[in-house]
Parts: structure tokens; C-alpha cells; sequence
């Protein structure tokens, strides 16, 4: 039986894409062919640092069925590209590389194996530089400079109080430096698509992204006006960031536009690895104080980031984690410093809560650290420190709104006990620990549009240029345009992001995605409501407020039973040239953005709050361990598809449960040593427990019908409650990340 059209807002009713998913028949960036198609290729550095002395592809291009081999100088326009703020990155390298895995040739053949064949055949001849590996080494006198602009990549700083009084006010003080290293995105599509030249003198890209807003640079470097590019975007397996930033798009449109031909790449697994941006590992040094009575005084953080040689997201990274540094906790005396350096190891970006989870996992710490010397309960004294409305961030912004985060706490630790027990035996022991965030979502001065149009028949069609990434967010507009005009789910089309089509709503990260795109949508099907309910009240001759559009029907609220079939009200509404097709743009409010030269002006307009607890089990004999029970709860504001919030919970708790235990880079010397997903370990079905979510709906999100943006606070929360169960367990406080078997086998020897 169908869900009412009333009742869809709050219902995890099928997702629009779920049949052809489960079927196997969703087309993907690899699900893709066009006759007369060539295969492309990268040719990339095997150094970190290193000057190009020659490069000869004479042997490539004389390799039957190579189309072509591209170097810098074949590039026609723009060399360089990158983030939202700086291009400092070459599209391929002509003098010198900087890191290991740097493009510096393309190849276009008609196989892939013609294609792996012409990139062994081209000749690099090198002449190694020094090389900086160790973001300390790079900001001192006298350091090579790897950056374009210097070796700092992003610099953020935060004032509030006064910190030698907080200090002084102080009974207990902690300090530590903690430890986080590299991750991998390992989304299970990798970098893919396709790029074509079309019949007007443009080009057409089917790219596997979270945002279209890089037309504008892929136009750049073929020197070509925007509107002769177009870009469109699949069904998305996965992003969690990387996608975020330009990866397979330009090599695609050079050999396109090069060849005249249709151009098929895709990265291998290991070429995603050593070749795309990671999260940044950081170094987190952490002075925190507290009175007796529980209440935090003073804090003083400095972090450090290794960016990389470039700088795409580091400066936005850098200004997330300060304003993330003292978690969401209430501190009057703060200092926080955090900075992203150059070095020529592979570069990093965006990922999932960007710097979310590595200051979770420090400033947790240091909560039980402070709980522990105070002789206080953990969940107590949390409660004690929790923001409140109307306090202040360091940043000045005053919290508004509903925050919960103690009763997020007790709802996640009382869900621990309510878990089947897990029998444990031999040298195993038992620990529990607690883990709270703030994630924020939003930022000011942003904004996002949408065209929605009834058709005859009754159908409403949605142009909105949302890249689906795998969150649902697609199905998540259509429900809220067929509940605000009464029609069932499978009527309503979406149309797939497309630069050509679809109206922008930026890229699809940082948990903003359903904000912009709710509201947007919202506004747009509002508006043709109150048209078609016009038309009806004056057919019914009625008010307005006295009907319900629900279920292809125009009821009036009373006793009569006079209705109107919704195909009538549209015919009658075409009749009179009343126009059924809507565009709206929804803008965010226009505050004040934090400014980094004065530590003052906000990030993000809103945050998503929740807590998670962990139960783990540490072998004492072996170091290894495991995540029993698990708890998840946020205030998400209200749940539009409650299956698809708690899909978001599991999966964030999941890379959680990885970035803490199992997840490692290894790099020595600029090269990647852990290749694939044979050295580079992530959680499966075994490593990952029963995990119970819990859902608050406070009902005060800034989307429409109050939702909150949950893509990333799950993300985020994990390293802090499973690092809290160890020491409970084991009474040893692990300070890097992961947590293997290893280090706590190492720091229980120390111990003894």
C-alpha cells in the first residue's frame, strides 16, 4: 500500500533509486560506452621531488592505436588548477613534480591495455631534489619553498578571554600532544568518466563529482567560454570529499577536445590511492584546564596539518578545525592556532567532517582526562561543560537554537545497557567510553535554485543540480515535492545534474546539501500549491485555507465531501494561462563570515549536536581490539527519510570505527607503501559491532520541515569515544591514531 502524500514527510518510504540500485541497473561513472570511444590514461611521477630534465613520447606515439600523448605544452589554455581559492596546481607538471603520483602526460589509445603499453613506452629523465617530509622541517629558516606562495597553506587563528587567568583559575591542568595520520577516502566508485566533443564546438563531460562548479576551470585550461562546456553528473558511489575537488576532468576534456573523439578513464584502485587528496594528519597539542567543580576554565590548542604540496582545501580544513578545537563544550579563556604546511607528501583536502574527527579524538581526551583527575564521573562532567543556548564559541557566535547534548549523552549510554551482552573470555578486558560533537552545516551568503513544473498529466518534473553521491539526497526533493502537491513519489522525475539543465545549488559537502536543496525545493513547490489551490477554491468556492491537497485530490476540510480531482485543477489552471512552472532560489542569511585577520565573524550558521558511546574489548596478551556495542544519537531537527538518517549514522560510524582502529598510510619518504586495499585496511561486516541509532528531532533545523545536516557529525565522534572505552578498559591513554594492536601492546609494556 502507498504511503498518503500527507504522511510522506517523515516516512522512510522507497528511495526513487532504490529498485534500479538493488537491481544492478543504475548507471554509474564506469557504466558508460559510446561507439568510437578511446581509453585514457595518466602517465604520473614515481618521486616526491624531482626536476624534469627531458621527456620523450616519441616510442608512445608511434605505438599503433595511440591517438594521441598530451603534455604541458599541448595544454591550450590555463596550466594550472585547484581548490576554490588558490590555483596552484600544474594540470601536468612541465618542469618539476612535488609529490609522488604527479600527472605529468596523457595518453588516448583504442584499449586500455594500448594505453598501459604507450605510458611504459614514454621516457622521463629526472634529477631528484631535496624533499621535505615533516611539516616542522618545512616552516623553518632556510627550508626549500615547495608551496607557490610559501609553505604555509592556510593559517587560522582565535582569541577569546583571558588565557593566563583561566590558567591561573585552574585546579587541575592536563596537556598533550596527540597524533592523527593520513586517510583514504576508498569510496567504492573510483575517480571515473567520460568526456566528449559535441556537435556546437563544445564539450560534454559524464563525470563521476560532487560539484559542477568547476565548468568554469575545465573552460580555462581548453580556453574555451564556459558555456561550451557542460558537465554532467551520474549516480555517485561515493565521494566523502575527494570528489569534491577536480580529479579525472580535465585529463578527460584535453584528450576529448585533443582527439575529436569520446574519451573513457577511470582510475585503478592503486592510481586513487597514490595519486588523490587524503585527510590531512594532524598534530594537536592541547593545554586544558578545569575548577574543582567540574567547570572547563581555560584552553589552548595548536594544530598542524601537512597539506601537501598544494593547497586545494587546507585553508578551509585549517579554519573547520579551529572553530571545532574546544568541541561543544562552554571554555571562557580560549587561544587556538592552527596551520596547514607544504611538504612534498602526497597532497590532502577535503574528507568526510573535514577536521572534524582528528580534534574529536584530541579534545575528548582531554575530557576524561580532566574527569579522571577530578574524580569525577565522565558523563557528569560533560554535562557540567555542554553549551548552552545562548552562550558564546570563541569566535563570538552565540549558540541558538536547541542543543540536547546531555540528553544525547544519556540517550546513547542507556543504550549501551539495553544491547544483548557480549560474552568475552581469557585475557580480554572490558571499558566504556563517551564521545560528544558539533558539526556545523551552512555557510552564510550561500545560495541554491530549482525549477519545478506540473505537467498535464499531472507528473511534476524537478530540474535541480544536485550531484547524488549515495546520501539519498535526490529522493529526499522528491518527497518533499510530491507531500507539498499531493502527488504519489513515483510521479514525480528528477532530472540529473547537468550544467546545461539543471540550476545550481553547489557542490554537495560540508552536510549542507539538504538545507539548500529542502528549502529550494520547497519555495518552488510552494508556490504552484498556492496556485493550483487558488484555482480549486474558486471552482469550489471556498477559502482557500479550507482545502487540502493530498493524494491527486483537492479535498475541502469539512463534512461536504466536495472535491477535485487534481488532473481537473491543472486543466483549469492551464485554461486560464496560469502558469505552472516555478523557479526559486533559496539564499542563506548573509552574516557576518569569520574574518582571519581578526579571529572574529562565523563558519557555519548552525550545528548538528549528538554523542556516541562505545563498549570495547582489549586483549591484554596480544594488544588487539575490539568494538562490542555501539551508540549513535543526534539531534538531526526532524527527519524527512528516517532509513536514510540512520544509513548516514551507520555509515559514518563505520569510517569512524576505521580512522580509529585500522586505518593507515603508510609513508616513508613521500612514497605511499600501502598501495591497496590489500596493505590499507578498512572496516568490513566483521570489525564493525551492532550499532543502535538514535534519533532526536527537536525540531529546530534551519532546512525546511526543520531538518538538520547529518551527512558528516557521524563521522565525526568515534575516535574519541572508542580512545575513552580503552583507557576504562585497560587504564592506558593511546594519544595516535589508529589504535593498533601494536601501540597498545607497546603502551601496556610501558605500563608494567
Amino acid at each position: 500500500m502507498s504511503t498518503s502524500t500527507s504522511e510522506l514527510i517523515g516516512a522512510s518510504v522507497r528511495r526513487i533509486d532504490a529498485l534500479e540500485k538493488v537491481m544492478g541497473t543504475t548507471r554509474y561513472g564506469q557504466d558508460f560506452w559510446m561507439d568510437g570511444m578511446l581509453n585514457g590514461g595518466v602517465l604520473r611521477s614515481p618521486h616526491p621531488a624531482a626536476r624534469i630534465v627531458s621527456l620523450r613520447t616519441d616510442a608512445a606515439r608511434r605505438l599503433p592505436g595511440v591517438h594521441t600523448v598530451m603534455t604541458a605544452q599541448d595544454i591550450p589554455g590555463q596550466k594550472l588548477y585547484g581548490g576554490p581559492t588558490v590555483l596552484d596546481h600544474p594540470v601536468l607538471a612541465s618542469d618539476k613534480v612535488l609529490y609522488a603520483g604527479q600527472a605529468i602526460a596523457l595518453v588516448a589509445a583504442e584499449s586500455h591495455e594500448l594505453v598501459e603499453q604507450a605510458l611504459q613506452l614514454i621516457d622521463v629523465e629526472y634529477d631528484l631534489l631535496p624533499a621535505i617530509f615533516d611539516p616542522a622541517e618545512a616552516v623553518k629558516p632556510g627550508a626549500p619553498q615547495i608551496g607557490a606562495h610559501g609553505n604555509v597553506a592556510g593559517h587560522e587563528w582565535v582569541q577569546c578571554g583571558d588565557l593566563a587567568r583561566g590558567f591561573a583559575e585552574a585546579d587541575v591542568v592536563v596537556e598533550q600532544t596527540y597524533h592523527t595520520t593520513w586517510i583514504e577516502h576508498a569510496a567504492l566508485e573510483v575517480e571515473c568518466g567520460a568526456a566528449w566533443p559535441d556537435e556546437q564546438g563544445g564539450i560534454t563531460l559524464r563525470v563521476s563529482t560532487q560539484s559542477l562548479e568547476y565548468q568554469q576551470q575545465i573552460a580555462a585550461v581548453l580556453a574555451l567560454p564556459p558555456d561550451k562546456v557542460r558537465v554532467t553528473c551520474p549516480m555517485v558511489g561515493g565521494g566523502f570529499g575527494r570528489k569534491l575537488d577536480i580529479t579525472v576532468e580535465l585529463y578527460l576534456a584535453l584528450l576529448a577536445w585533443h582527439t575529436q573523439r569520446p574519451i573513457f578513464l577511470a582510475s585503478s584502485r592503486e592510481e586513487s590511492i597514490l595519486a588523490y587528496s587524503k585527510r590531512h594528519p594532524f598534530t594537536l597539542h592541547y593545554k586544558t584546564g578545569a575548577a574543582q567543580d567540574g567547570h572547563l576554565t581555560a584552553m589552548q590548542v595548536h594544530i598542524t596539518g601537512d597539506a601537501g604540496p598544494f593547497v586545494y582545501r587546507s585553508a578551509l580544513v585549517s579554519l573547520h578545525s579551529l572553530m571545532l578545537a574546544t568541541g561543544p563544550y562552554y571554555v571562557p579563556h580560549v587561544s587556538i592556532d592552527v596551520q596547514a604546511i607544504h611538504t612534498n607528501n602526497i597532497f590532502t583536502s577535503a574528507m568526510r567532517a573535514v577536521g572534524g574527527p582528528q580534534v574529536n579524538f584530541a579534545y575528548e581526551s582531554q575530557m576524561d582526562r580532566l574527569a579522571h583527575e577530578l574524580g569525577m564521573d565522565p558523563l557528569a562532567f560533560r554535562r557540567i561543560n555542554y553549551l548552552q543556548p545562548g552562550q558564546s564559541l570563541p569566535n563570538g557566535q552565540v549558540i541558538q537554537g536547541t542543543v540536547l547534548l546531555a540528553n544525547s549523552a544519556e540517550r546513547a549510554w542507556k543504550a549501551l545497557d539495553e544491547m544483548p551482552t557480549v560474552v568475552q573470555a581469557g585475557s580480554k578486558k572490558i571499558g566504556r567510553g563517551i564521545s560528544s560533537n558539533m558539526s556545523g552545516y551552512g555557510v552564510p551568503g550561500n545560495a541554491a535554485a530549482c525549477d519545478i513544473e506540473v505537467q498535464q498529466d499531472g507528473r511534476v518534473v524537478i530540474s535541480i543540480g544536485v550531484c547524488d553521491i549515495g546520501g539519498g539526497q535526490r529522493s529526499s526533493v522528491a518527497q518533499i515535492a510530491a507531500s507539498m502537491l499531493g502527488v504519489p513519489l513515483e510521479h514525480v522525475t528528477l532530472r540529473l545534474a547537468d550544467t546545461a539543465v539543471t540550476p545550481p545549488v553547489g557542490a554537495t559537502a560540508g552536510s549542507k546539501t539538504l538545507y539548500y536543496c529542502s528549502n529550494a525545493t520547497f519555495m518552488a513547490a510552494n508556490a504552484l500549491r498556492k496556485r493550483l489551490l487558488e484555482v480549486a477554491a474558486d471552482l469550489l468556492e471556498v477559502q482557500v485555507d479550507d482545502l487540502v491537497l493530498q493524494d491527486d485530490e483537492i479535498c475541502v476540510q469539512d463534512q461536504s465531501g466536495k472535491k477535485l480531482a487534481l488532473l481537473n485543477v491543472i486543466a483549469e489552471a492551464r485554461a486560464r494561462d496560469i502558469p505552472l512552472t516555478e523557479h526559486a532560489v533559496f539564499q542563506t542569511p548573509k552574516e557576518k563570515k569569520f574574518a582571519s585577520e581578526s579571529g572574529t565573524g562565523i563558519d557555519w550558521l548552525d550545528f548538528t549536536f549528538g554523542t556516541h558511546a562505545a563498549e570495547v574489548a582489549v586483549d591484554e596478551e596480544t594488544g588487539e581490539v575490539s568494538v562490542l556495542k555501539y551508540a549513535c544519537c543526534h539531534d538531526i531537527g526532524q527527519a524527512l527519510h528516517p532509513q536514510s538518517v540512520e544509513g548516514q549514522m551507520l555509515g559514518g560510524v563505520a569510517q569512524g570505527i576505521g580512522f580509529t582502529l585500522m586505518e593507515q598510510l603508510a609513508v616513508k619518504n613521500g612514497i605511499i607503501q600501502t598501495p591497496s586495499l590489500r596493505e590499507y585496511l578498512i572496516p568490513t561486516s566483521v570489525d564493525v559491532p551492532e550499532i543502535a541509532t538514535i534519533l532526536l528531532e527537536s525540531g529546530q533545523g534551519l532546512g525546511a520541515f526543520a531538518n538538520r545536516g547529518i551527512g558528516e557529525p557521524p563521522a565525526a565522534v568515534s575516535a574519541g569515544a572508542i580512545a575513552n572505552a580503552i583507557y576504562d578498559a585497560i587504564g592506558v591513554r593511546m594519544i595516535e591514531l589508529p589504535i593498533t594492536p601494536e601501540r597498545v601492546f607497546t603502551a601496556l609494556q610501558r605500563l608494567r
